[in-house]
């Protein structure tokens, strides 16, 4: 396999997902809930944190 060719049937078909945001819910039992915001921006994620 050479470079990022992956080989596939002739009859496939497919989607590329560039996300642009991704946020992830952390649920705590003291009900502090962690909510983490990543966003992508010229090819450099950033972490943000939203809450608590």
């Amino acid at each position: 396999m050479a470079g990022n060719i992956v080989p596939k049937p002739k009859n496939w078909g497919g989607y590329i997902i560039k996300p642009l945001s991704i946020e992830f819910l952390t649920f705590k039992e003291n009900r502090l809930h962690l909510r983490e915001l990543y966003k992508n921006a010229d090819g450099q994620w950033s972490k943000m944190l939203l809450q608590p």
